[in-house]
Parts: C-alpha cells; sequence; structure tokens
C-alpha cells in the first residue's frame, strides 16, 4: 500500500484555504468591532467588545491549531512515503 503524496497535498492546501478563510473571518470581526466601537457610545459596548474579542481569539486558537495539524499531516506523509520507498529499494536488493 503507498501512500498518495499528491491526494494528501491537495487536502492540505484544502484546510489552508480554510485557514485563510478563518482569518479573513477574524479581520472583520475587528473591523465590524471598530466600527461599532466608532458609532456607538453605548454602556453595552464593553460586553460587545468582551464578547467580540473572545470570538476573534477563538478563531485565531483554531486557526493555529489547524496550521499545525497540516504541517504534521504533511511531515507524517512524507515520513511515511520515505519509509515505503526505502521497503520498496530493500526488496528489490534482495
Amino acid at each position: 500500500m503507498t501512500i498518495n503524496i499528491s491526494n494528501i497535498s491537495n487536502q492540505a492546501n484544502q484546510l489552508r484555504m480554510q485557514v485563510s478563510s478563518l482569518n479573513s473571518s477574524q479581520i472583520s470581526i475587528s473591523s465590524y468591532q471598530r466600527n461599532l466601537n466608532t458609532h456607538w457610545r453605548g454602556s453595552e459596548m464593553q460586553l460587545i467588545n468582551q464578547a467580540l474579542d473572545n470570538h476573534a481569539a477563538k478563531i485565531a486558537k483554531i486557526a493555529t491549531e489547524l496550521d499545525i495539524i497540516i504541517n504534521n499531516i504533511i511531515q507524517e506523509a512524507d515520513r511515511i512515503k520515505m519509509e515505503e520507498e526505502t521497503a520498496i529499494r530493500n526488496q528489490m536488493s534482495h
């Protein structure tokens, strides 16, 4: 059984697009928050700001974790592919 590095790379790229989308969402939340703070001076803004900050932080954490997972997947796939190639070479030499 051989590992399909191309398939894994495509899936990793799809995950990277999701990370990019998460980062865009975080930027949108920050922009929305700035607009709210500019145009709304109610006492409830402290709670709204806390909620928006919490959501932005959660998004950032998820994006960071996904980046780590993507890198781990690619590294592990490369390792497995190298092991497979070594096993094939060893079989051919015997």
